[in-house]
């Protein structure tokens, strides 16, 4: 991840690549012409496909030892693929942005309906497994006991 930042940082800035000054109005700005972003588009997507699969790691770590690293994957690759194909999608539709859906143009619309919605897969995993992945029973118990510990280690409190 470090290498495409890296990468991206050392590139060159393109002409208008923060977009070109409004007509109508001199404090806005408005997107330049198609393709300033061609250079770096790749490393883009690169980035966020980096992002999106720190994000599943870390979700696999934290369900690894209730299921092993095996179930863990099975649990969580569902939500990673439609959440990489969103992204794909989302880098595809801006790259060749034509016309308009939904009243958006394409990239925008697919961040609207796709990209912010795809992770709620992953709320549904955690919701549907709390008890059997995050706190079940046993770290119940476990809590329970640490708590107990404590108490009977802290010195009586004066009312």
């Amino acid at each position: 991840m470090c290498l495409v930042v890296a990468l991206c940082a050392s590139l060159p800035e393109p002409p208008n690549a923060m977009g070109v000054a409004h007509p109508v109005h001199a404090t806005l700005r408005k997107g330049g012409p198609e393709g300033r972003h061609a250079g770096v588009l790749a490393l883009g997507w690169a980035f966020g496909v980096l992002q999106i699969a720190f994000f599943v790691g870390l979700l696999v770590l934290g369900t690894r030892s209730k299921l092993g690293n095996r179930g863990a994957m099975v649990r969580v690759l569902p939500g990673a693929l439609v959440y990489l194909a969103t992204w794909t999608a989302l880098v595809l539709a801006y790259a060749h942005a034509r016309g308009r859906w939904l009243g958006f143009p394409p990239a925008t619309a697919i961040m609207l309906v796709g990209l912010w919605p795809a992770p709620l897969v992953f709320v549904a995993l955690y919701m549907r497994g709390f008890r059997s992945l995050v706190y079940g029973p046993d770290e119940a118990r476990a809590f329970k006991a640490i708590m107990a510990r404590q108490r009977e280690a802290a010195p009586a409190r004066k009312p």
